[in-house]
């Protein structure tokens, strides 16, 4: 049996007439930059998410530093991020301005850790950046009365939790922007790079849709420092078609995260990556931790399951960013080191789940 990470192909062929035809007409229109579609994903993205401003951006980079610029970052002002994210998290920090600074993870689901956070916190604090890493979200209730308490910008980073919940919110109810990717992959994916901001505070969002086109009030006139982040008509295109279908996937995506966590939690030597009990993932991953991982992944690979890593080094462990370094974040390398994420996808068969388990079990006997 081959099972593999991702199946895109599935929704493609619910979605291939309309995204035919709205191509076609696109094609027709010939506005590929900022089109109506833009504007219609925006709503839509606002309606899903019940956020009152939603912003279209080229990537899930884009959508970070148009978030971090809007914050005003000076000389020497600190932002707060897991040592456990992908580069893009801290990469635009610097783009921004920004001096990051890395605190560790809790072991158990990989986000955040607040003792390691707050301990970071000082009057050169300016933005704290949670991310959703596995789907999973932080305890965002606690940490945005830190920043509340320390007047400090909350952004979160959730290019892997779009459609998570924290005690039953999304995201951007608890912090001043929150930013995703549409990354292929991802639960709600583009048929490119694509991404978003969201805010419910108007003026962030004036000034963030200023930024994604070089600063501009008006056409070709600069007022603040910005950059080319538009997201493409196209995919907007394909975007909208894709969220017709998104809150059945979402729920198909969570089943396939419960049948697995029971499953999985049956063997012996296995330690599942669990979300915080008020934290409602978006079954974006399902994480184990598993020691000797290589040959672990190359069991899988030859009975035809696919695998991966999320991340296989943390952030100040990479020649890029080694100045950042911070020695105590223990959590963040080991679970670096351990981390495999098996397939889950909307469409996954419960006999597919079974032979990923078997096939675990063998191996661990």
């Amino acid at each position: 049996m081959k099972v593999n990470l991702v199946n895109l192909e599935k929704t493609h062929k619910k979605i291939k007439k309309n995204l035919n035809k709205n191509l076609n007409q696109l094609f027709l229109k010939q506005k590929f930059i900022l089109g109506d579609e833009v504007e219609e994903l925006e709503k839509n993205l606002s309606k899903i998410t019940k956020s009152k401003y939603s912003l279209g951006v080229g990537s899930g980079s884009d959508a970070l530093i148009v978030a971090l610029l809007s914050c005003d970052l000076k000389k020497n002002d600190e932002v707060i991020i897991p040592d456990l994210t992908w580069i893009s998290t801290i990469g635009s920090v610097i783009f921004a301005g920004g001096k990051p600074v890395v605190a560790d993870v809790n072991s158990e689901d990989g986000t955040i850790n607040l003792k390691s956070l707050s301990k970071k916190i000082n009057k050169n604090t300016k933005v704290i950046i949670t991310v959703g890493l596995y789907g999973h979200l932080p305890a965002l209730d606690l940490i945005k009365k830190i920043c509340t308490k320390n007047n400090i910008i909350l952004i979160n980073d959730g290019a892997q939790s779009f459609g998570s919940k924290y005690k039953n919110k999304y995201c951007h109810q608890y912090t001043s922007i929150s930013c995703t990717s549409f990354f292929p992959a991802k639960v709600l994916g583009s048929y490119g790079d694509a991404g978003a901001c969201f805010t419910n505070d108007k003026k962030l969002y004036d000034k963030m849709k200023m930024i994604r086109t070089h600063g501009q009030n008006k056409k070709s006139h600069s007022i603040i420092l910005g950059l080319n982040a538009r997201i493409d008509t196209i995919q907007a295109c394909v975007l909208n078609e894709k969220l017709k279908y998104i809150n059945k996937e979402i729920k198909l995506r969570k089943r396939k995260l419960k049948t697995y966590v029971k499953m999985l939690s049956k063997l012996n030597n296995i330690k599942i990556l669990k979300p915080l009990k008020k934290c409602e993932p978006n079954g974006s991953s399902i994480v184990i931790r598993i020691k000797e991982k290589k040959n672990f992944q190359n069991y899988l690979a030859k009975k035809g399951i696919q695998t991966q890593n999320i991340y296989n080094y943390t952030l100040t462990e990479q020649p890029s960013f080694k100045k950042y370094k911070d020695n105590n974040v223990v959590n963040s390398k080991s679970i670096a080191k351990e981390n495999v994420c098996l397939p889950i996808n909307p469409y996954l068969t419960l006999s597919q789940i079974k032979y990923v388990i078997a096939t675990i079990g063998k191996y661990l006997n």
